[in-house]
């Protein structure tokens, strides 16, 4: 249980920053040649440290701002290895307008030196049932 908690408030964290476009955002994820962070967009892939700050750079760029809603956000760990799952919305604003999208987040997370780091944020925006 403690765990979970912990990965919620790291994810609440993530949260916070991109909302804040804190580039220390970039600390979060593990520094390994593997790790991943893949947004909705075709484009939004990024392996290892320096295409994620590529990414990240280009996302708050970007004249939105970036937020979630969550409906669900389940949690399971084993050891040193967290996985969890979210799904709400992405909330996109602009100016005064607002855009909100249904969305999924896949996650895995490694403690390293009792700290939790991404190793991968894999978001969608789930299409309707065909």
């Amino acid at each position: 249980m403690a765990d979970r908690e912990e990965i919620l408030r790291v994810l609440d964290h993530f949260e916070a920053m991109v909302a804040s476009r804190d580039m220390a955002l970039l600390s979060e994820f593990a520094d390994a040649p593997d790790t991943r962070l893949i947004g909705s967009e075709l484009g939004e892939v990024a392996t290892g440290p320096e295409e994620i700050e590529k990414l990240v750079q280009r996302l708050f760029d970007m004249p939105v701002a970036i937020a979630w809603e969550w409906r669900t956000r389940d949690v399971s760990s084993v050891g040193d290895v967290a996985w969890l799952y979210a799904e709400g919305h992405v909330v996109i604003s602009r100016d005064a307008s607002e855009h909100r999208s249904p969305y999924r987040l896949a996650g895995v997370l490694e403690r390293r030196a009792g700290t939790w780091r991404w190793r991968l944020f894999y978001g969608s925006e789930p299409v309707p049932d065909r």
